[in-house]
């Protein structure tokens, strides 16, 4: 034989032998209770939430699968539930290419909501990629949603996308991210929806009941409601985010600036919706 293919195959063979020592080590005497509390502790990193993790394991070849978060957020008024989101499974992965190369590659896996989501970050100094993919994901479990536009909204959330931030960061990231809201309906029959379209010097000293007690909004069906946010130097715009059913027309438009951190981006946007003539003789 060959004397460097020997040595190849010599070195070779030990890397793999140690790597596999390695990962058998990890599986089998990693101390997974103490990251399971570790795990809950960090979801719950400024103590507002009450945060329960059923089980963390390994996850083949290089992860971990934690199964069972439980999120409880507390109500912020008197006479609200406390919102809650449930995670069935949820794993993170790292590649072995990750080993030796200089690109990291992180997977994380969710099943949560009725559906699944995957996304993939890929880093390489201070330049990253994110990948995004779910799929079924229930309108009507997303938390905060409902409290976040004023009224319920029912349906099944999919999509995917990339974004690619710079090494100066999201304010000149580039992408696109197509979403899509299949069976898409607003309203319940029940919930009473608070708006106050007046002008702001009209708001005061005059009783509005539309705006103190509210209307209940029958459940508009909007069928197929998505379309594409593209992202420009930092810009997300709407693109097409439209709906057409016998109910009426749906349309939301507008900007966000992304901003570091990303609660600090700003939304310049509007929803618009044009009530079918049959659904108003139906629902007056």
């Amino acid at each position: 034989m060959n004397p460097r293919l020997r040595m190849a195959l010599w070195y070779g063979g030990y890397t793999g032998y140690t790597v596999a020592v390695f990962i058998i080590a990890v599986y089998a005497f990693f101390p997974y209770s103490r990251l399971r509390r570790y795990v809950a502790r960090q979801l719950d990193s400024d103590g507002r939430y009450d945060v329960t993790v059923d089980q963390v394991g390994p996850s083949f070849p290089l992860g971990l699968e934690i199964t069972g978060i439980t999120i409880i957020s507390p109500p912020e008024k008197a006479d609200e539930k406390p919102g809650k989101l449930f995670v069935k499974r949820a794993s993170v992965n790292l590649s072995l290419w990750s080993l030796v190369s200089s690109t990291r590659t992180l997977t994380v896996q969710v099943e949560a909501l009725g559906g699944k989501a995957e996304t993939v970050v890929q880093t390489s100094g201070k330049k990253k990629s994110i990948k995004v993919s779910f799929s079924g994901l229930s309108m009507g479990q997303l938390p905060g949603l409902a409290k976040a536009i004023s009224l319920p909204m029912g349906g099944t959330f999919t999509g995917s996308g990339k974004i690619s931030i710079p090494a100066d960061g999201i304010r000149n990231a580039e992408g696109k991210f197509t979403l899509k809201c299949q069976s898409c309906s607003l309203g319940d029959n029940k919930t009473k929806v608070k708006l106050d379209l007046r002008p702001e010097h009209l708001r005061k000293g005059r009783f509005d009941p539309v705006a103190e007690q509210g209307v209940t909004l029958p459940k508009v069906k909007l069928g197929v409601f998505g379309g594409d946010i593209e992202i420009e130097r930092g810009r997300a715009m709407f693109k097409r985010f439209e709906a057409y059913s016998p109910d009426g027309e749906a349309v939301l438009m507008g900007t966000i600036a992304l901003r570091e951190p990303f609660v600090m981006s700003t939304v310049d946007a509007y929803f618009k919706f044009k009530f079918d003539e049959a659904l108003k003789t139906r629902e007056p």
